[in-house]
């Protein structure tokens, strides 16, 4: 058996096939001794070579052994402080949801029992507060004296997680919410009971980090336009300004806003730091109600934009298995076989979350918003931003160099 073994690896370590990136990569992720560089872009990896000499088979779908919600709890200082939303790699919209606890980036803590909406966007384990733009958040019954607040209570019983959709039913009587994405927008579904008080809350100004303004705005009868200026990450003088157009499936019945001075039933347009805006709609014969969200760096129209060239419809199934489709084109160029299942569960959480950032800060027509204020064309690829400035250079950047190059 040992020298079966040995001449196993000394196959597989072959000079012709480890080239020096690969050992790097091979030294950053964690590969077994038993790993081999199969061209540029891709690693294998096994382990627990059989006494025959056959090595075990390969993982053919990584997506299905992540656990999005791995590291989402801990302290301020321990904690992982990740997220459990829908995602596509490197993507601009990550939408997934919030918790009281609001730990600082992430934004969901495992332990809390609450959510207090789905936010647009997040930033795994930067130690500050951080992104969790525009949560949006489905009710039922009255507005209340302050929606910006509002929270309904879940189980994790009721919840599900995977690389590109996230799930969960919420309060009691149950609201069922499913989410989906792509690059620049995302695709929502919201089951109610049958009721005429069916709501849905979009915190204009909840951003992780509070807003210096924020704004929303009714656009006929089913589209709502919102935009924020948030930012000071870490206690800093910077800023970003974002935008998010959500557009429903259907007419609401009903529509207001709130702020420092209370809900305003029938008021189209609302601006303040704590601004939000609300749509009712009658569900007594259609439980669901979908939202096409757009989001966008640069303007409301490219926000539109973002969902007219990503979101033609209303296909969340179709949307969540082109992301799924994305991730596994990703994650499987480290392949890897033998081990446990518990192992190999931790090795592509692990690189899943390394995967998540920088994110895509172009529009889909690759116009940016630079540091100077004024608008950009990115040249040949997309605009990147939220690169980490602490260690990812000994890290996750050779890591993206071999993989997402």
């Amino acid at each position: 058996m040992n020298s079966q073994v040995g001449r196993a690896r000394r196959r597989l370590l072959a000079p012709r096939l480890m080239t020096v990136a690969g050992l790097l990569i091979a030294a950053v992720v964690g590969i077994a001794p038993g790993a081999r560089a199969t061209g540029m872009g891709r690693v294998v990896g096994v382990t627990g070579i059989t006494q025959a000499g056959a090595l075990p088979a390969l993982v053919t779908d990584p997506a299905s052994l992540v656990d999005p919600r791995t590291g989402t709890t801990g302290g301020t200082i321990v904690g992982g402080h990740t997220f459990p939303g829908a995602d596509v790699p490197f993507g601009m919209v990550q939408w997934g949801p919030d918790t009281p606890s609001r730990p600082p980036g992430g934004g969901y803590e495992y332990n809390d029992s609450a959510i207090t909406g789905f936010s647009l966007t997040h930033l795994s384990g930067p130690g500050c507060p951080a992104y969790g733009d525009f949560p949006i958040l489905p009710t039922v019954g009255a507005i209340g004296a302050d929606p910006g607040h509002a929270s309904l209570p879940f189980s994790h019983a009721d919840e599900t997680a995977s690389p590109g959709s996230y799930g969960v039913t919420l309060g009691s009587p149950a609201i069922r919410a499913e989410l989906g994405v792509t690059t620049h927008a995302g695709l929502g579904s919201f089951t109610f009971p049958a009721t005429t008080a069916a709501n849905i809350l979009v915190k204009a100004g909840g951003s992780a980090a509070g807003t210096d303004n924020a704004g929303a705005l009714v656009i006929g009868n089913d589209t709502i336009a919102t935009a924020a200026i948030s930012g000071h990450f870490c206690g800093s003088a910077t800023t970003y300004t974002v935008f998010a157009v959500i557009h429903f499936s259907r007419p609401f019945t009903a529509f207001g806003t709130w702020n420092g001075a209370g809900v305003q039933p029938g008021a189209t347009a609302v601006v303040g730091a704590g601004a939000g805006l609300y749509a009712t709609f009658d569900t007594t014969q259609d439980a669901v109600v979908q939202a096409q969200v757009g989001l966008s760096f640069v303007s409301l129209g490219g926000a539109v934009a973002n969902i007219q060239a990503e979101v033609p419809g209303w296909d969340l199934p179709g949307m969540r298995a082109a992301a799924r489709t994305r991730w596994n084109d990703l994650l499987g160029r480290v392949e890897i076989g033998g081990g446990a299942v518990a192992d190999q569960r931790t090795f592509y959480t692990s690189l899943y979350h390394s995967l998540l950032h920088p994110n895509v800060f172009s529009d889909a027509d690759r116009t940016y918003r630079g540091f100077d204020g004024n608008v950009h064309t990115a040249t040949g690829a997309a605009h990147y931003a939220n690169i980490s400035g602490w260690d990812v250079y000994r890290t996750q950047i050779p890591l993206l160099a071999w993989l997402a190059p």
